[in-house]
């Protein structure tokens, strides 16, 4: 068995003092930054995105749905006999601010990818990476962030009813996707549904997704729509959205995100040592059977459990493991 990651708790929130003159200060500054971020936001650099008739600047891999323009309109229809289809950008993007509507059959999943990637070494050549998720099923995780081909979900819609229910299925819906540094925030229809830190990718392409689906459905062409596709790519931390009360979800090995910390979560073991840790059978760490590198506490076998030496009551706990196939 191999287990990597952080293992963490939280912590109650504090008190808050209530204090007339502190909250009007407090209710000054936010509508003043709404402002300044409503001005901005109207004097930002975007520059239209949405692929011109032909698709000059992009290209369709991994299946054969058919892409087009239609009125201004990218279209993608679904194919029998087809994995997932991708239109992908012949450009990569470090940072930047991607909005767009998309409308979908709600027979059809789809979703774009960002900071996209596609190596002859990973897959024979398959798209992968995060994708901000066009999800109609009832589930309703549209806007969440999926690791396509690699992770799968690195931030579901699970514990954010406020932006499931926006969700307008079959209807166009608004989202906004901000790639700055580590952080990737996504908004539906105005209302902030994700906050991811991860740094596996700062870099790659933006691609449009036709899923895969059953023959049957796709024999009668169910359709995926973008339109009012637009990007800013130089400076985009500038125009950056304010800070919401969404959680943060941090995919850091042994490291905890700004977000995290505010929230009062704390590393369970450091990456590095055995430090908090001995053996169940008491005394010191196991002297054979547990192994540390790379940032992964192994189990090899022999050494018998390990526990930390503080004990806890109630507690949220967060760890990332992955077991070895059985011989």
């Amino acid at each position: 068995m191999m287990a990597s990651g952080t293992a963490r708790r939280s912590s109650p929130a504090s008190g808050i003092r209530r204090i007339v003159r502190t909250m009007a200060l407090a209710l000054l500054t936010a509508t003043v930054a709404t402002m300044s971020s409503a001005a901005m936001q109207k004097a930002a650099p975007w520059r239209a995105m949405t692929p011109a008739t032909g698709l000059a600047g992009w290209h369709v891999t991994g299946g054969n749905a058919k892409f087009a323009v239609e009125n201004g309109e990218l279209v993608g229809r679904a194919a029998p006999g087809s994995p997932n289809s991708w239109l992908v950008s012949d450009t990569q993007f470090g940072d930047f601010i991607l909005e767009f509507e998309a409308k979908t059959d709600p027979a059809l999943n789809s979703g774009v990818m960002i900071r996209g990637q596609s190596r002859p070494d990973y897959r024979k050549g398959v798209v992968f990476g995060y994708q901000a998720e066009i999800d109609p099923s009832k589930r309703a995780w549209s806007a969440g962030i999926y690791d396509e081909q690699r992770r799968q979900w690195l931030y579901t819609l699970g514990r954010n009813d406020a932006a499931r229910q926006v969700f307008r299925s079959g209807d166009w819906n608004r989202y906004r996707v901000e790639a700055i540094g580590n952080r990737i925030r996504t908004w539906i229809n105005g209302v902030p549904a994700a906050d991811l830190v991860d740094d596996t990718d700062a870099r790659g392409f933006i691609a449009f997704q036709v899923h895969a689906i059953p023959d049957a459905e796709a024999a009668r062409g169910p359709e995926v729509r973008f339109r009012g596709i637009r990007i800013i790519d130089a400076g985009a931390a500038r125009f950056a959205a304010p800070a919401t009360p969404l959680e943060q979800q941090a995919w850091l090995a042994n490291r905890l995100s700004d977000g995290e910390r505010r929230a009062g979560w704390r590393l369970l073991w450091d990456g590095r040592t055995n430090a908090g840790w001995h053996s169940a059978k008491g005394g010191g760490f196991p002297a054979k059977g547990w192994s540390i590198g790379d940032g992964i506490l192994r189990v090899e076998g022999g050494g018998g459990d390990i526990v930390s030496d503080r004990a806890y009551r109630d507690f949220e706990l967060s760890i990332d493991f992955r077991l070895s196939r059985c011989q």
